[in-house]
């Protein structure tokens, strides 16, 4: 009688990387993605440990600190108490880490790092949902994705800042945020009459707004709930709360994103001068 004997292997697979040579090929060689994830799990651990007030500190910090180095190396502002030259906080000259700021701005406003109007158990379930996620998954937990819409069958644009400015500049009457667990399709108030105030909703299911629902379900681990939410008629909490670099939203500290970043520039003047 033949016998059969199960292992279990592992591959491994070696794999040298070229080293930078300076800090300015780093900046330019970076991940926003991956940077702001392994932040985000370190950030966790400290939070856990130490508490929340600790892992925020240690966040701000953390970009205050990289926002110097950076202004330093790229020859912006050196660390000279003679050197009043502005700060860039926004990583303007640096593309793959412009991203940065904004996703520690929405990690701070994150339910995971949040005081004020979290529960302890959905913190949790959240932070152990983020420990299992790739990059770019984790940033899409932290900063979702809002698009626009012409009419249910025509995309206006396809990316947005999580701004009430983005809607008001689009002029687009419906949007949809992808933030990952959960997916809201929002209709923007109309005028009685105009065009906008006669699209159907919610959108028919063979529409491209149905569609790119769908294709997000289907994708997903984990099937997000789908919401949908006229302006005006129905409470629009749902998107507000998504609309994460308003200085109004609900929980936070009642500085939006322009007013943090300047925040992170005036730290990082203060960091240079005193280091």
């Amino acid at each position: 009688m033949a016998r059969f004997l199960r292992q279990r292997r592992r591959r491994i697979c070696t794999q040298q990387a070229r080293v930078a040579s300076g800090p300015k090929e780093l900046f330019a060689t970076a991940d926003g993605d991956v940077v702001v994830s392994l932040l985000s799990h370190k950030i966790f651990r400290a939070a856990a440990e130490e508490g929340l007030g600790e892992g925020r500190l240690l966040l701000s910090d953390w970009l205050v600190i990289l926002t110097s180095h950076y202004n330093h190396e790229m020859g912006l502002a050196s660390f000279d108490t003679n050197d009043s030259s502005a700060v860039d906080g926004a990583f303007t000259s640096c593309v793959p880490l412009q991203a940065v700021p904004r996703l520690v701005f929405a990690l701070l406003r994150s339910p995971m790092l949040r005081a004020a109007g979290v529960r302890a158990d959905a913190r949790t379930h959240l932070r152990l949902l983020a420990s299992r996620l790739d990059p770019p998954s984790l940033v899409r937990l932290l900063y979702p994705a809002l698009s626009s819409y012409s009419d249910p069958d025509t995309l206006a644009f396809s990316r947005h800042s999580l701004s009430r400015a983005a809607l008001t500049t689009s002029g687009a009457p419906i949007f949809l945020v992808d933030a990952l667990t959960a997916v809201v399709v929002f209709y923007a108030p109309a005028a009685p009459g105009s065009a906008a105030a006669g699209l159907p909703f919610p959108p028919p299911q063979r529409s491209r707004v149905r569609a790119a629902v769908n294709a997000i379900r289907e994708e997903r681990g984990v099937t997000p709930r789908v919401v949908y939410v006229r302006g005006g008629i129905e409470d629009s909490r749902v998107f507000d709360d998504l609309l994460l670099e308003e200085y109004d939203v609900e929980g936070c500290d009642g500085v939006g994103f322009v007013g943090f970043l300047q925040q992170v520039e005036v730290q990082a003047r203060q960091f240079m001068h005193e280091a």
